[in-house]
């Protein structure tokens, strides 16, 4: 007796059915992939967080040698007298690393004049300053050549904080409602270390505007 052994036919995936992996896959990662997106921005502002506090402790250290005072006044552009150091430069020595000095959200190609076109690093070459520069923070300039003990209310006072250039007295707002010298890289805020040495990041207001005490 003769015995058949039934065939065995591969069985292949409709159309159909391959629509509907694709689309399930495709529900996932529209899912998936802003929560991934937004883990790796808050890891890149903590980073951010810890070098402006390193930064802010350099002054601290700076202000020790220098009879209690901020640094002197850094030249406003490469046009300003004498074309001195930024705060990079004479901060250098007490932090032994230029990758402190550059947040890792900031995009955009290094400027080399005050722009508020977009977020970027800016940029201090030498020449045209004496000392070469680079950054992604900006520090108050109403506190330069500044005693410690004249700042009021330091909790809150601006020190350093997320900048399209390494030095501004204010923040003002432009016609776009958007701050000019301010980047808000990191969730539509900033990360601003204060004159008592803690840093905390700034979001903006329900008005769409972020306070500041410089």
């Amino acid at each position: 007796m003769r015995h058949f052994i039934p065939s065995r036919t591969k069985r292949a995936f409709t159309l159909i059915e391959l629509l509907v992996v694709i689309a399930i896959i495709a529900i996932l990662a529209s899912i998936l992939f802003p929560v991934f997106a937004r883990a790796r921005e808050n890891a890149r502002r903590a980073s951010c967080q810890s070098n402006l506090k390193q930064i802010g402790l350099a002054m601290i250290q700076y202000t020790q040698d220098y009879d209690e005072k901020y640094l002197p006044s850094q030249p406003a552009d490469s046009t300003a007298p004498g074309n001195g150091a930024t705060f990079v430069t004479v901060l250098q020595p007490y932090i032994k690393s230029t990758q402190v000095f550059i947040c890792p959200s900031a995009t955009g190609t290094a400027v080399t004049v005050p722009n508020t076109a977009g977020d970027h690093n800016w940029s201090a070459p030498a020449p045209p300053w004496n000392t070469a520069s680079t950054s992604s923070y900006g520090m108050n300039t109403n506190l330069e050549d500044t005693a410690l003990a004249s700042v009021n209310e330091p909790a809150t006072r601006v020190l350093f904080f997320d900048s399209t250039w390494y030095s501004a007295g204010s923040v003002t707002v432009n016609l776009t409602g958007d701050p000019v010298w301010e980047a808000a890289r990191h969730f539509d805020g900033s990360n601003i270390a204060y004159a008592d040495g803690h840093v905390k990041w700034a979001g903006k207001n329900r008005f769409g505007a972020l306070y500041y005490n410089f």
